[in-house]
């Protein structure tokens, strides 16, 4: 029987042979370490990208003073915020498709019920006024 494959990992090592199957390598690992001294742990992955693609990466790394993988791991950031920002947008006009504005929904004809609301009450005051003696 081949030996099982082992890497470390900042929590100890992880036996890659022991995940279940959809399990990524940090999960298997458990939970990090709590060092707020050290930044957060990193997991190696291999991205293909072709000669001009990979050119124009070098250009930007050689011109911003700083590695691919910096490079890589901002473009991520930036792409996954933005389609985190294009969904709420989505689920924003959704909503008002499902139910438009101005719309009667459950609470009814909210602003129309406030006006009717002040102007019995107005009459009300009038006529109590009225009843007191109180005139303008």
């Amino acid at each position: 029987m081949p030996a099982r494959r082992r890497w470390r990992h900042r929590s100890g090592f992880v036996d890659r042979g022991s995940r279940t199957s959809g399990e990524t390598a940090l999960e298997a690992a458990g939970p990090p370490s709590l060092a707020y001294d050290r930044p957060m742990a990193r997991v190696q992955t291999m991205v293909q990208l072709n000669a001009e693609l990979l050119g124009q990466l070098d250009r930007e790394a050689t011109r911003r003073s700083c590695s691919r993988s910096a490079i890589i791991r901002e473009a991520v950031v930036e792409h996954l915020a933005a389609v985190g920002v294009a969904e709420r947008v989505q689920r924003y006009v959704e909503g008002y498709r499902r139910i438009p504005q101005g719309a009667t929904d459950e609470w009814g004809e909210v602003a129309a019920d406030l006006r009717q609301a002040r102007h019995d009450i107005a009459r009300r005051l009038d006529a109590e006024e009225d009843a007191a003696g109180l005139s303008w």
